[in-house]
């Protein structure tokens, strides 16, 4: 069984020399709906970000979807464009190489998308507000982030908090543009006091949970997402993908087993949460068999996905080291 642990890791070693690491570059999905609620097929998404010049530019499917993978690190301006005019945007922030799911409905858009962004009307209203009690420091902190001036947005949102420390968005958007410096442990700071002040919110938690994460603050960061996804069940397959994939980068292989499992409960179809748990399992001889079942639930859902070539590899050279019964 020492063998075939060597010969495993050895593979293991030359894949991650030879492939992209996890977490150096993410994603950027969504989909996008018209006002009765309708896929907008053929439209333009328009991915910027700004500090850099990088820009790309797709198209929505007949289902309103839209996908772009090697995303690097940072806080990018997503836009529609429709008949050429802009009917919605919001920013994306790709952290880790995490996926980030961002979707425009234009049904929660009042009559004036276009200076908004795709945001809820509750939300539109808290910013609104909230630029308003502040003497327009929110919205200086606003235009800071979309250009990825982080300090002064940094800058700007502290001012507004000061200003009006009882407004949860504030502390939302200066998570976010945490986020986006990298500063993981002000993010998490930051998330955890809009929380505090709004305590059902799926997606403070949800951000909490990740700023935590990424700060090694997993004592933090787990409640947290328990807390999402007790708001909002349908993001628990992805949330505690995410927060399995830090823990088994930090060696913290049992933590990651169950935020896997708990993954795989929510979700038993997603294919990832299979494949990432089987990287586990392969870590150590004991559980190495286990990791052939949990590879070939991933080729079974996914035999054209990301990993399947790696997966099949590995499936095939524990099967061949097998001692033979």
């Amino acid at each position: 069984m020492r063998q075939v642990h060597a010969r495993v890791l050895a593979f293991l070693v030359v894949m991650a020399c030879s492939i992209p690491a996890y977490a150096q570059s993410g994603s950027i999905v969504g989909v996008v709906l018209d006002r009765d609620g309708k896929p907008i097929g053929g439209a333009t998404v328009l991915i910027e970000r700004a500090e850099v010049g990088q820009r790309f530019e797709l198209k929505t499917d007949n289902k309103g979807n839209y996908n772009k993978q090697g995303v690097d690190d940072g806080v990018y301006r997503v836009s529609v464009i429709q008949n050429g005019a802009p009917i919605a945007a919001n920013n994306a922030v790709v952290s880790l190489g995490f996926r980030v799911d961002l979707n425009f409905d234009l049904r929660n858009q009042g009559t004036s998308p276009r200076s908004t962004g795709a945001i809820s009307r509750a939300q539109r209203e808290a910013e609104q507000r909230a630029n308003t009690e502040t003497q327009g420091a929110f919205n200086a902190g606003l235009t800071a982030l979309n250009s990825g001036n982080y300090d002064e947005a940094a800058k700007q949102f502290s001012l507004a908090a000061e200003r009006k420390p009882n407004l949860p968005v504030i502390f939302a958007r200066l998570g976010e543009t945490y986020m986006g410096a990298k500063k993981y442990g002000e993010a998490a700071d930051a998330y955890k006091k809009a929380t505090e002040l709004k305590a059902d919110e799926a997606d403070y938690f949800d951000n909490l949970g990740a700023a935590a994460s990424r700060a090694g603050k997993f004592d933090m960061a787990t409640p947290a997402i328990q807390k999402a996804v007790e708001l909002d069940p349908a993001r628990g397959e992805l949330a505690f993908r995410n927060l399995g994939i830090l823990l088994a980068e930090r060696g913290q292989d049992k933590e990651a087993i169950e935020a896997f499992q708990r993954s795989i409960k929510q979700n038993p179809k997603g294919a990832d949460s299979y494949y990432q748990l089987g990287l586990v399992y392969m870590k150590t001889p004991a559980t190495m068999a286990d990791s052939v079942t949990q590879f070939e639930k991933y080729l079974q859902l996914a035999p054209k996905g990301e990993h399947a070539a790696t997966a099949k590899e590995l499936v095939a050279i524990t099967k061949a080291s097998a001692p033979a019964r």
